[in-house]
């Protein structure tokens, strides 16, 4: 039954293509349901679902999604995520599918157990498990994959998942020094592996990986290049909570900005640039600077984005510094943002934030969340508050 519903998906992808079809859309949706459906029936936990990998990624992603409409899949839909070539079909599409899948592993971590952790541990399996040379275009492809996913693990709050996708990444592109993107591609892949160093706060490899990250644009002329790593160098130092030094990449990265600088980096500059004013006392000139990156960070991003939801993060950083000098100052001053806070957690996560997933991850969470707050691009670096706006994966 199951590969009946499969050609008829199949052939209604085929008429898709042809101009004109109007009714393919809502076959699709409709062969979706009634495969869904047809799994609730017959599929019992333990036993994988073989003809999901013959699914398009569009159909895949709508039969994913309606499985989260029935509690008795939850079990059965948290064993497909942890499949990394399924979920890597899906993760690599659209974005629309990626908001999809997020919510799919929401409602499968909702059996008590995240799958992001299994995930990146079968996905690391999978790499090592290669034998094929490194320099086949397949093979950077799975790279550039698992450099996405390294910092995909980040932005959930696993960071020392991320750690060990990141450090897959780097040996496979040490063994493709030859391929012309061998350089740019390891210079992401440092990148994002200090930031999650740094939000683990294993400061010695953060400062030993910042020093690596630094010497590896020593001949590189690119303002773009080099203003992307300022700031990350700057985010790392202000973790270890050096603000003067973490002050003074920012200014570098400053007088790197022309009109082209993207506004992910505008953001993060004026994040900095505000948190470094509150550590100075200037409240003031901190706010006014901090309500221009919420702005532009919701215009840019939406409401309900991850990294509009990082520069309230910064906000409170800074209400935070003040509140250690003057106790009645902060609450003038971020009375309007808390709204926008209460918003982003109740309608991205519903009136209960954490997952029943969350009480697997409290062992882990505690040596990440211990003296640090969060802070950073587009991420939050503190396990257990990103789970809080995100949902635990």
């Amino acid at each position: 039954m199951l590969s009946d519903i499969v050609d008829v998906i199949n052939t209604a992808c085929c008429k898709a293509i042809t101009p004109g079809c109007k009714t393919a859309s809502t076959l699709h949706q409709l062969s979706a349901k009634v495969f869904t459906k047809e799994v609730n029936k017959i599929c019992q936990y333990g036993v994988r679902i073989s003809v999901l990998h013959d699914l398009p990624t569009t159909v895949l992603s709508s039969v994913l999604d309606h499985m989260t409409y029935f509690p008795s899949l939850r079990r059965k839909l948290h064993q497909e995520l942890s499949d990394p070539v399924l979920f890597m079909k899906g993760f690599a599409s659209h974005e629309t599918d990626r908001l999809k899948l997020e919510n799919c592993l929401r409602h499968a971590s909702l059996i008590g157990k995240p799958v992001l952790p299994e995930l990146a541990k079968n996905w690391c399996k999978r790499l090592m498990e290669i034998k094929q040379p490194i320099g086949f275009s397949s093979i950077l492809n799975k790279v550039v994959k698992t450099i996405t996913f390294g910092a995909y693990l980040h932005e959930a709050g696993w960071v020392f998942q991320s750690m060990e996708v990141l450090d897959i990444a780097l040996l496979m592109i040490s063994q493709a020094k030859e391929n012309k993107n061998h350089e740019a591609l390891e210079m992401i892949c440092v990148k994002h592996k200090l930031r999650a160093e740094g939000s683990a706060l294993l400061r010695t490899k953060a400062d030993t990986t910042c020093s690596i990250l630094l010497t590896m644009i020593e001949n590189t002329t690119d303002s773009e290049d080099l203003l992307k790593v300022y700031l990350e160098v700057a985010n790392h130092n202000f973790k270890a909570h050096r603000i003067a030094e973490s002050h003074h990449w920012t200014r570098r990265a400053m007088e790197l900005m022309t009109e082209s600088t993207s506004d992910d980096s505008i953001i993060e500059i004026l994040q900095l640039e505000s948190v470094y004013l509150f550590h100075s006392q200037r409240h003031e000139a901190g706010t006014l600077i901090i309500s221009q990156a919420i702005h532009r960070a919701k215009i840019t991003f939406g409401y309900l984005n991850r990294r509009f939801a990082g520069t309230p993060g910064s906000y409170q950083q800074g209400l935070r510094k003040v509140y250690t000098t003057c106790r009645d100052h902060p609450k003038l001053l971020g009375i309007w943002i808390l709204p926008t806070v209460t918003n982003i957690r109740t309608v991205r996560c519903g009136i209960r934030p954490h997952s029943a997933g969350n009480h697997a991850c409290k062992a882990t969470d505690a040596r990440t969340t211990r003296d640090y707050q969060p802070f950073g691009r587009d991420t939050s670096d503190d396990n257990e508050r990103t789970r809080r706006y995100t949902g635990c994966y």
